[in-house]
């Protein structure tokens, strides 16, 4: 259960919104934040932490029989969770009150809602289940949302129309930005929507804050019709929250471009002091793993100054998605998870699967001091494989003391591995099994041939 926490009522009454300094120590050690010993990773309770997930929720509090799926994430080795604050989907609730009329209040809360947060909360926290909370997801108010959202002026009793700058339709996020994302002070200053705006995010502080085990992202796919203002704001206004409750807490912001390297993406790189971590989910719209691969590898060379975890909270490709995980996770990676089943495999067979497996090759060995083997070239190719066709094999090292070359299909190539004697170990990645280990010298390099079906990973570890 959550430890008691004094929240202020109102927030933004006692906030300075300027540019916050310098992080200061976490109150509670055992708070997920980025590893002491390589920042591209997280520790929870003061021990390094891969997070890996798969759910067939986004907006998990939401989900009936929320606990018994979390419980089964957990029994294939999952430690890693999204929720969105979302309402848009059939039986989920809002969190306002709604009145007999039908129209909502946004001064007065929907108890039940929030009773599904706290029960979502307690679940994950008793499991070590590590959350990624966003805050604003912005299909909410997409097109055929928005006549029914609570901030629609004809669907509350707190404003009209000539109140706020909103409108009655929208139309695609890609040719219009919605005014709710520009009511933030350096955009529309749309100061009465606004204000209800903070008495959400100021609601939701008071029930998440108290809890170590919350990642928070500013908003689902903000696109680049909208300002990157939004999020600056929101963070700045979450850390400042977290610092007045004697804590500390890590925000990003995710954006919808699926090129790492485009401009949308540039605040995040250039601003380590409010966004502590990379979200770069939308780099698996990128349907070939070399693209993908050179993209992540392009962060983390970006991120060198200043490194921090890189999440990937969803998968998409239904086809491809274990493959995705696994070169993602090889990629240096600090999370990774499948998507919904609408676009992704959630917690289907195929992925508890993968999660079995990446577990036990977690088991045998430990990626917090390894590195990826690879550029961010156009190829995104190897330094340590020879023989490779664009996209056949993936490599994650301990340099001179564990190698491990990931094959999402039959596959076969040379590995520059140190001469010397190894302990070669092949995991079937979709039975989840490992191969009896064999004993080979190596000269310098050596050929690495897959059996002949299904996906596979040569763990390589140097014999005594």
């Amino acid at each position: 259960m959550k430890p008691p926490l004094v929240f202020l009522a109102c927030l933004c009454c006692v906030l300075s919104l300027g540019t916050p300094s310098q992080a200061q120590p976490d109150q509670q050690a055992t708070r997920i934040q980025p590893y002491g010993a390589n920042p591209y990773y997280w520790q929870y309770r003061g021990e390094p932490i891969l997070l890996l997930g798969g759910t067939d929720e986004d907006n998990l509090f939401q989900m009936p029989g929320m606990e018994a799926h979390v419980e089964a994430l957990v029994a294939v080795g999952g430690n890693y969770v999204r929720n969105t604050m979302s309402s848009r989907d059939d039986g989920n609730l809002w969190p306002f009150a709604q009145r007999a009329d039908g129209r909502y209040d946004l001064d007065a809360w929907n108890d039940a809602y929030w009773q599904r947060l706290d029960r979502f909360l307690d679940a994950t926290a008793e499991r070590d289940v590590i959350v990624q909370l966003e805050v604003w997801d912005k299909w909410d108010m997409a097109t055929n949302n928005w006549s029914a959202s609570p901030w629609h002026p004809d669907n509350n009793v707190n404003y009209a129309f000539e109140d706020t700058k909103l409108k009655g339709y929208y139309g695609d996020f890609m040719l219009e930005a919605h005014d709710f994302f520009n009511a933030v002070p350096a955009l529309h200053d749309d100061r009465l929507l606004h204000h209800h705006q903070q008495r959400f995010v100021d609601k939701l502080l008071s029930h998440t804050l108290a809890y170590d085990h919350i990642l928070y992202t500013v908003s689902n796919e903000l696109h680049p019709t909208f300002s990157h203002e939004w999020g600056v704001y929101w963070a700045t206004y979450i850390h400042r929250a977290a610092q007045a409750a004697g804590t500390s807490v890590q925000v990003t912001e995710m954006f919808w471009t699926p090129d790492l390297r485009a401009k949308d993406h540039r605040v995040i790189l250039d601003r380590p002091e409010l966004f502590g971590y990379f979200e770069a989910s939308q780099n698996t719209s990128n349907k070939t793993f070399w693209q993908h691969w050179r993209h992540l590898q392009w962060v983390r060379e970006a991120l060198a100054d200043a490194p921090r975890p890189i999440n990937i909270v969803k998968i998409y490709d239904k086809d491809v998605a274990p493959g995705f995980m696994w070169h993602q996770i090889l990629g240096g990676a600090a999370s990774s998870r499948f998507h919904r089943p609408r676009n992704g495999i959630g917690l289907n067979p195929m992925a508890q699967a993968n999660l079995k497996s990446l577990r036990m090759w977690l088991a045998a060995y430990d990626v917090f001091t390894g590195v990826p083997d690879g550029d961010s070239g156009y190829r995104g190719g190897h330094t340590l494989l020879t023989d490779r066709e664009r996209g056949e094999a993936y490599v994650h090292y301990r340099d001179g003391e564990q190698y491990s070359v990931y094959f999402r299909a039959p596959g076969d190539v040379g590995l520059a591995l140190p001469e010397g004697r190894w302990t070669l170990q092949w995991l079937d990645v979709e039975q989840s099994q490992w191969r009896a280990a064999e004993t080979i010298t190596s000269t310098g390099a050596v050929r690495l041939t897959t059996p002949p079906a299904g996906s596979w990973l040569a763990l390589f570890t140097k014999a005594p």
